[in-house]
């Protein structure tokens, strides 16, 4: 919010590149900007009170190019689902980075709200990852000694699941744990050709930022339009899921 208003005071900057971890409270001062001639863009999280809606929401936003949070939960419950298929019961592990985030909470939502209607799927431990491997991998191997029946583990983030494959290896569960991830990365990627992670849902945040950066251009250089929504999962070559059978089929686009 700092950096946001300094930028309305220095009046230097013609269009905004937003890329915040919760819109809501960065939406009075993005209206204000937009008042002033500033063309606004965001990706990643949209900005605006409702971490939920994709559309954009603020009168006078350029664009906001993303994933629906509670979307991409939908997606990471129906890779549960396909991991705990013929599995009764089917105990599994949700890793969210930060589970207290508005973004995770919907994320955890969108899920909850897949698995819900499979009565042999049990979360039996949700537990941060931090979004790093480090914490992820302490984390699955406190998990694994209190349950250690798991089936399926899931994250909010591939890397947080490069800890979570290491953690499994040391506790001699190599290869006997479903690994779903998020993001695609080039390092998921690796780990889906050697068996070792099970699938991931797609981020394209390059594709993202050049939508952004794009329509920004745009309207700086007189080319006016406003509340334009770009779903990068349309640009996927694959959907919106990642496996062994596809994956080598996908480019990521960005590291773990």
């Amino acid at each position: 919010m700092n950096q946001l208003r300094d930028a309305i005071v220095s009046k230097r900057y013609d269009a905004w590149f937003v890329g915040p971890n919760d819109g809501g409270p960065l939406t009075p001062t993005i209206k204000q900007a937009i008042r002033k001639g500033v063309e606004v863009g965001c990706a990643l999280v949209p900005c605006g009170p409702k971490i939920r809606d994709v559309h954009v929401q603020i009168k006078g936003q350029t664009i906001f190019a993303g994933l629906g949070f509670y979307p991409n939960g939908q997606l990471l419950g129906k890779l549960v689902v396909q991991g705990c298929k013929g599995v009764n019961p089917c105990e599994v592990f949700w890793m969210p980075g930060l589970p207290t985030l508005p973004l995770e909470k919907a994320r955890t939502d969108g899920m909850m709200s897949v698995i819900k209607s499979h009565k042999n799927i049990k979360i039996v431990s949700i537990q941060a990852g931090g979004y790093l491997a480090a914490p992820a991998f302490t984390a699955t191997q406190n998990v694994l000694q209190a349950h250690p029946n798991i089936r399926v583990i899931v994250s909010s983030g591939d890397q947080m699941i490069a800890g979570a494959v290491r953690a499994a290896a040391v506790a001699g569960k190599a290869g006997k744990i479903k690994m779903y991830g998020n993001g695609c990365t080039f390092e998921a990627k690796k780990l889906i050709l050697q068996g070792k992670q099970t699938g991931c849902s797609v981020y394209l945040p390059r594709t993202e930022g050049r939508m952004v950066v794009n329509a920004l251009l745009q309207a700086v250089n007189g080319k006016k339009a406003t509340g334009i929504y770009v779903d990068p999962l349309k640009f996927s070559p694959i959907g919106p899921l990642g496996t062994k059978a596809n994956i080598r089929k996908f480019k990521p686009e960005f590291h773990s």
